[in-house]
Formats: structure tokens, C-alpha cells, sequence
């Protein structure tokens, strides 16, 4: 059952990353984060913008303020999920006479001075179209060092967690398994009760107790319910309160037992 999960897991996270370029018509995923003050007033550092592809035709007017690529990291799939890029505005049109190339001239509204390069249109990955304010911080520390740490730690954390829970489960259903076992290779329990204490422990989950004819079944699949293997028991062999015969009695969280006696099993009415 894991595989097919997995397999939706990892179809689940390529939508995921897929849909919003494609719904926003943009090459990169539509996500930029603001670093530094020099669009302040109208973005501040930390900021997260998405933004809308334009086509690289469309002739932007000044005072436009664009998401565009400053580089690249040479892996296309970080350059397609997190590329270097600029916000800027555009202050100026520039025509190349050579070959009509456009280009624009761009400035930080809280800079001084425009920026020393100019933006070629097939640089422009969109213009922005929702901001979020301070989520940008966030993200950066999740790709930081720190971040990547903390990350793999908690994963690690909750991989060995569950892990312990699943040994604590195989261990519970093994130790009252091996007491069944002797119980019936003692002639005391048939083979076919065993065979259902099994099942229920292995299909509990699966299965109500309003499902089962059996009494007992009924009874055990209802205690497991509330008591499953993920919670200690204590096992321990008694005297059946109803018969007085030796019986297996199962102890969960707050006290709640159950009776695994063979004499009242045989005898259910």
C-alpha cells in the first residue's frame, strides 16, 4: 500500500509545482522574494511577491515595476523554482537602432541612482500581482543552511518516532500472539480462535465490531479500538471472573481490560 502512496505523493508535488506557472503564464515559478529595502516604501525586505508572466512582445510602460533574471545558478531546476532575480521598476525605454532590441532601464524607487545594466525583455519573467509581507523571511531561512538542518532533523525525528510506534505495535501483537499460541499448542484454545485473534489484530482498524457475529471478537475489536497496539498493554494471566478458569487478561491505557478466557469462548451463547 506505501507504493501507490508514494507514487500519489510525488504526482501530488509535480501539480503542485506545474499549475501556477502554467495558470500565470510565467517560465519560473511565480514566487520572488523581496531582499533589501530599495523598492521601500512600496516592497520591504521579506516580502513575498507573485507575479504574472507578460509576453516578451508586449511593450511595458514606464513606472512598471518588474520581477526580471539577474543570472542563473546552472541547474534548470532551481533556476525554474528559485531564480536570482531583481524587482525594479522601469524609468526608461531604450531601442537598440541596430537591431530593434528593447530594453529597459530600471531603478529601485528607494535608490538614488538607476541600475548600471540594462534588462533585455527576454529577461522579464513577470510583473507582481500579490504581495505577502514577511513569508519571504521564512522561506529564506528554510533554504539556508540553518533552515536545511532544522528541516532534516525534524524529518529524521519523525522517521525514527513513527518507527518506534511501529516496533512498539509488532512487539505488543508478537508478546499477546506467543501467550495465544501457548494457550492453543496446549490444546486450551483452538486453532481457529487463534486464527481470529490474529486477523483482529491485524485487520482492526479495517474492521467494526458491530461487523462480527462473535461476541468475543466483537468485544476484543472494541477494546482494540480504544486500545491499540500503539498504546502499552500489560498482559498478564488471571482467573476469569465469570468461570474462574485461567484466562489471558490484556490491560490497555487507563485501566481498560480485556478477558481472552477459552472456556467462555467455547461456551459463548
Amino acid at each position: 500500500m506505501r507504493f501507490p502512496l508514494a507514487i500519489g505523493t510525488v504526482m501530488a508535488a509535480a501539480i503542485l509545482v506545474a499549475v501556477p506557472p502554467v495558470a500565470l503564464g510565467t517560465r519560473a515559478f511565480p514566487i520572488a522574494i523581496v531582499r533589501g529595502n530599495s523598492m521601500f516604501p512600496a516592497y520591504s525586505s521579506g516580502d513575498l511577491l507573485v507575479f504574472t508572466g507578460v509576453p516578451t512582445s508586449q511593450s511595458l510602460q514606464n513606472g512598471t515595476v518588474i520581477v526580471f533574471l539577474t543570472g542563473g545558478t546552472g541547474l534548470s531546476i532551481l533556476d525554474f523554482l528559485t531564480p536570482p532575480v531583481e524587482i525594479h521598476r522601469i524609468v526608461a525605454t531604450v531601442v537598440q537602432p541596430q537591431d530593434g532590441m528593447i530594453y529597459y532601464r530600471t531603478k529601485g524607487d528607494n535608490n538614488e541612482f538607476p541600475d548600471g545594466g540594462l534588462v533585455k525583455a527576454n529577461s522579464i519573467l513577470g510583473v507582481p500581482a500579490l504581495k505577502v509581507p514577511y513569508v519571504g523571511f521564512l522561506l529564506d531561512f528554510v533554504h539556508s543552511q540553518q533552515g536545511m538542518i532544522l528541516i532534516t532533523a525534524a524529518i529524521l525525528f519523525g522517521y525514527l518516532n513513527n518507527q518506534s510506534e511501529v516496533d512498539l505495535e509488532e512487539k505488543q501483537k508478537k508478546k499477546l500472539l506467543a501467550l495465544l499460541a501457548k494457550r492453543t499448542m496446549n490444546g486450551e484454545i483452538k486453532e481457529s480462535t487463534f486464527g481470529e485473534y490474529e486477523m483482529a489484530l491485524n485487520y482492526s482498524g479495517e474492521i467494526r465490531p458491530e461487523e462480527l457475529r462473535s461476541l468475543h471478537m466483537a468485544s476484543f475489536t472494541h477494546w482494540l479500538g480504544r486500545n491499540p497496539p500503539s498504546v502499552e498493554w500489560r498482559l498478564r494471566e488471571e482467573v476469569c471472573p465469570v468461570c474462574g478458569s485461567i484466562a489471558v487478561l490484556v490491560e490497555g491505557s487507563r485501566r481498560q481490560t480485556h478477558v481472552i478466557c477459552p472456556w467462555c469462548i467455547e461456551h459463548e451463547t
